[in-house]
């Protein structure tokens, strides 16, 4: 028996292994093929393009036409659901062999959270016309300002940009459009909550920025009431978020290549032209045959045997060449870092914007240092404190002359349209006189000075909220915030002096001065707000909105100057001669409180119900009269939660259907000033009183106070659908609104011999209207390629109804009138060139010098003369409407692919219908002896060449008046971005500690589309009536670095 238990006890080892191993054979973990249909939770219907993978792992497949998919897997696998416009679904594989998955809306299509006013709310329960652009859209692109990068991101956003110069591109903002005819009312511009100046859009860091709401229509703006008739734009900066500190560092490494630098005739070109133009016009040749010869042979000057002080030039070097850069540098920098715990959270961020401008010499340059600190915590369990600190300085040089225009001084059209033949320089190296039409702008950009600008700007945001004080739902916020904008501009206007050969010539800026002015602004506010959600069962639900806000601003401006400083060098008022010293001090202050309130109800997630009432009172306004109430009412109709409606779930996942009303004021337009309803005196110094003949000092009322005066009030309709397609993949927005300003401020007629400016009523009437739709499409292909495209497309229109009977009209550019709409473009229709003795003959008279080959203009009264009739719209004989410079049908497209690390982006933007009209100096080929033509002017009339762009050269204007020929059409389509960027693998970064580094390539505004024919390298088609010679826009090509640790 021993013996038996001896070898049982021998062989127990072996007989645990052999368990073992069997063990392990039979429980091994092995592939098997699991097959499952994937349908949408709320229809029950099949989802089509389902990505279907093994979590942490590549193994993937698809969903087919009918939800269902095959895929190889271990038990011990977890699958992982995926598809745009749902909530990514996890299911572990076990023992199953089929798997039946629902997937629910994803909440970031059906339940985003959208800033509004004083809030925010879900998206898929507003009922206003709304549009949002997140970072994303920002991000990455050689930019100069967040202005720039909104240009073209939303419907009915419209942003113009009519100069290139580093810190002045003179943007135009408006949305949906013109607001009243008494100039550009601005959108409220709201940062963090906090009313601001528009100047945040070109100081504030784009890096730094989250998001940018628009409210377009009354029910989404009156909360605002006085101050949103332009619109309102919510800027919202980036936060921290819970966990490890987040480093992040971008750059932008950029060049810049001018675009509408327009080409200069050689000298040689320039003499053969001008003599051409002389013989057209009976005169004599301004070149002389030897002159000709002499620019042939390369001769480039002599000395006058007449006067040997002298030289006679023949310059041929390029002065485009020798001032303009062909490219210039630019630079970004951003370093941020991020984190936070469950209760508190933290963003810090800097940023460096460095600009050159177009000049090769002297002053133009532009820099942007920005700092910012975001930090929130929660002090209690309901308690909780968020503060927002922003600064920023901005650094502009440019030049004591501005380089835009078509003035004798302009910068620009010197170097353009002078003659070519005076160098810059003397043979000496000295400046060249320019008595006899030389090129001064070289010797003002070397040697006349600088306007240094130096900007300082503060903002900060603090608040704290209570949440369910006392009952639940109740949230109790107090919020105070402050901007602090300062400005030092000194200018320092140096005397340069010009040379002839041996004598000195002209001197420019002659006496010297030096100016120093100091500009500072502050405003604060403070608000109480209190919001209440509650709710009844499951088919009733509220919010309430109550609050109060106080708005004081301060504005002051201190100014010097001082000419004749006994040194050319230092710019400084203590050297300035005394008896021209001279100084100014202006001080403006204003206050606003409101009171306003906002409701909501839903009644079972199918009808929306929102309505809005502020109240704002004005110490601009009259006592009495300072008080004005707007209100707004809103409804909403959710059609996809309707019983009915379930046959179309497959279709649609929203069918929503709104409509509001309401009011708005004009009080961001600057249309009102701080004191107009009371007696104001002026100063005045240019009388002369007895016989010494010394002028005194007195003061005067220059206008009548306008007692009466009121808000411009903006009353609106809109009515809008929203529309998810293709589970959320696709999603359409439309609206179509009307507005009316119905008491716009006018002039009261009064006699003319009343002698001062007579009192504003609100006596004008203004319709506008408009509609504008909005698409975005998202999804993913089986092979893992994420991809989608946004587009947008809106137009306006509008209508002067009353406005004191307004209704002249003259060539060129009629602002108001009655009937028509703002800034109308009038001039006479042309039909060709006159081609011969009989067109010569049936032509209208309007110049005794025209002749074969100048513009042949229609006579529409046919009385044989060309001119305006009485001047009014129905007597206005030849003159025809032109058009009008309200931009129509602006879009924007935006197109992306990612796969594998790789990333492209691309953004066109543009206007489809506009028109306005160039100074006439700036396409006529010559408008004094002293202006030379472009490039394109060689494209003449000549018997071989009968469609030219241009007539035959002569002098005068006859052939240039306002005219259909004339008119610019501002029609075009602009490669606004292109982004191409490759993100290194994860697991090649972890070696390195790090989680992010992408390499991208950006470039901005390369290419551009337009209508603007022979003028297409001279103009900037988003350019405005009366553009000259004017600072090129940029095209930028930039190399950049995203790295994240």
């Amino acid at each position: 028996m021993k013996k038996h238990l001896f070898r049982l006890l021998a062989f127990m080892p072996m007989l645990v292994f052999f368990q073992f191993l069997g063990g392990y054979v039979i429980a091994q973990d092995v592939p098997h093929t699991i097959r499952g249909k994937v349908v949408d939770a709320q229809t029950g219907q099949p989802v089509i393009g389902v990505t279907v993978r093994l979590q942490n792992k590549k193994t993937g497949a698809a969903t087919n036409q009918e939800g269902m998919f095959t895929i190889e897997a271990l038990s011990s696998d977890i699958l992982q659901f995926t598809s745009i416009g749902y909530e990514v679904l996890l299911i572990p594989v076990k023992d199953q062999t089929f798997i039946a998955a629902k997937l629910g809306a994803s909440k970031s299509t059906l339940n985003d959270v959208v800033v509004v006013g004083y809030g925010t709310q879900k998206k898929i329960n507003m009922t206003g016309a709304v549009s949002t652009v997140n970072a994303k859209m920002i991000e990455d692109r050689p930019i100069t300002t967040l202005a720039g990068a909104l240009q073209g991101s939303a419907a009915g956003l419209v942003i113009t940009r009519t100069s290139g110069q580093p810190g002045a591109e003179n943007f135009g903002i408006q949305i949906r459009g013109a607001t009243s005819a008494n100039g550009g009312v601005s959108p409220l511009v709201i940062l963090d909550g906090i009313a601001a100046s528009t100047t945040v859009l070109l100081t504030l860091n784009p890096n730094d920025v989250e998001s940018v709401t628009m409210l377009k229509d009354a029910a989404a703006a009156s909360i605002y009431g006085a101050q949103a008739a332009g619109g309102v734009m919510i800027i919202t900066t980036k936060k921290g978020k819970a966990g490890k500190p987040v480093f992040e560092y971008s750059n932008l490494l950029s060049a810049q290549k001018p675009q509408n630098v327009p080409e200069k005739l050689s000298l040689l070109e320039e003499m053969l032209y001008v003599n051409v133009s002389a013989a057209n016009s009976g005169g004599s040749p301004g070149y002389s045959s030897t002159d000709i010869n002499r620019v042939r042979l390369g001769l480039q000057n002599y000395v006058d045997p007449n006067d040997t002080t002298r030289y006679v030039y023949y310059n041929s070097k390029s002065q485009i060449g020798q001032i303009l850069r062909d490219n210039s540098a630019m630079s970004t920098h951003n370093f941020s870092v991020r984190g936070g715990t469950e209760k508190t959270h933290y963003l810090m961020s800097l940023g460096l914007f460095n600009q050159n401008g177009l000049f090769k010499i002297g002053p133009d340059k532009f820099k942007r240092y920005n700092a910012r600190i975001n930090v929130g915590t929660q002090i209690t369990d309901k308690i909780t404190f968020d503060a927002r600190v922003g600064f920023n300085v901005t650094d502009m040089l440019q030049p004591t002359i501005t380089p835009d225009g078509t003035w004798s001084t302009s910068l620009l059209n010197v170097i353009y349209r002078f003659r070519n033949r005076n160098p810059l320089r003397t043979p000496e190296g000295r400046y060249h006189d320019n008595s006899a039409s030389g090129i001064t702008s070289y010797a003002i950009l070397d040697a006349g000075g600088q306007i240094k600008s130096l900007g300082r700007n503060l903002d900060g945001v603090f608040t704290m909220q209570s949440k369910d004080w006392l009952v639940k739902g109740l949230d109790l916020t107090v919020k105070y915030g402050g901007q602090y904008y300062n400005n030092e501009t000194a200018s320092f206007y140096k005397t340069v002096q010009t040379w002839f050969r041996s004598v000195p010539g002209e001197k420019l800026q002659d006496p010297n001065s030096f100016d120093r002015s100091v500009s500072s602004n502050w405003n604060s506010n403070v608000q109480f707000l209190a919001d209440y959600d509650w709710s009844f069962g499951k088919d009733h639900s509220f919010h309430l909105l109550g609050g109060y806000q106080w708005n004081d601003n301060r504005y002051q401006y201190l100014g010097a100057s001082a000419s004749s400083l006994v040194s050319n060098d230092l710019g400084t008022l203590n050297l300035g001669n005394s008896l021209t010293r001279g100084n100014s001090d202006y001080i403006s202050t204003s206050a606003f409180q409101s009171v306003f309130g906002r409701f909501n109800y839903v009644f079972r997630d199918k009808f929306l119900v929102e309505a809005t009432l502020r109240s704002d009172e004005s110490s601009r306004l009259s006592p009495g009269r300072r008080t004005k109430v707007f209100p707004a009412v809103s409804a909403g109709w959710k059609l996809q939660n309707e019983p009915w409606f379930a046959t179309m779930k497959s279709v649609f996942s929203e069918f929503k259907i709104r409509g509001s009303w309401g009011r708005l004021g004009s009080a961001e337009g600057g249309i009102i000033g701080q004191y107009d309803f009371i007696d104001k005196l002026s100063q005045g110094s240019n009388v002369v009183l007895g016989n010494t003949e010394t002028k005194s000092t007195y003061f005067y009322n220059g206008a009548i106070p306008s007692a009466t005066l009121t808000w411009e009030t903006l009353e609106t309709s809109n009515i809008g659908v929203d529309l998810g397609l293709l589970r959320s993949k696709l999603n359409v927005s439309f609206d179509y609104y009307v507005k009316h300003n119905n008491n716009m401020l006018v002039p009261q007629q009064l006699p003319v011999i009343l002698g001062i400016d007579a009192p504003v009523i609100n006596g004008g009437r203004l319709r506008s209207w408009g509609w504008e739709v909005q698409l975005t499409y998202a999804d993913r292909t089986e092979s893992g390629i994420d991809y989608g495209v946004s587009f947008n497309l809106s137009d306006n229109q509008n209508k002067l109804l009353k406005y004191n009977n307004n209704n002249s009209v003259w060539l060129g550019t009629v602002s108001l009138l009655e009937g028509y709409p703002l800034n109308t473009i009038w001039g006479y229709q042309t039909d060709g060139y006159i081609q011969n003795q009989k067109d010569l003959d049936n032509s209208p008279f309007y110049s005794s010098l025209i002749g074969i080959g100048d513009v042949k203009y229609v006579d529409k009264d046919r009385n044989g003369i060309l001119n305006n009739g009485a001047g009014t719209v129905n007597k206005r004989g030849d003159l025809v409407y032109l058009g009008t410079n309200q931009p129509r049908y602006t879009f924007g497209w935006t197109g992306s692919v990612g796969w594998k690390g790789i990333d492209l982006q691309v953004f066109l933007q543009g206007v489809l219908q506009n028109t306005f009209l160039a100074e006439t100096d700036a396409i006529h080929p010559s408008t004094g002896s002293w202006i030379i033509p472009l490039k394109m002017h060689l494209d003449y009339w000549t018997e071989d060449n009968r469609n030219a762009a241009f007539p035959r050269p002569r002098t005068g204007t006859a052939s240039y008046l306002t005219s259909d020929k004339w008119t610019m059409n501002g029609a075009y389509m602009r490669l606004k971005n292109i982004q191409v960027g490759y993100s290194l693998p994860k697991q090649l970064l972890e070696k390195v500690h790090v989680s992010r580094l992408r390499l991208f390539f950006s470039a901005q505004d390369i290419l551009t589309w337009d209508k603007l024919g022979i003028f297409s390298n001279t103009f900037n088609p988003e350019s405005m009536n009366s553009v000259g010679h004017n600072y090129p826009l940029f095209g930028t090509y930039s190399f950049g670095v995203n790295l994240s640790f």
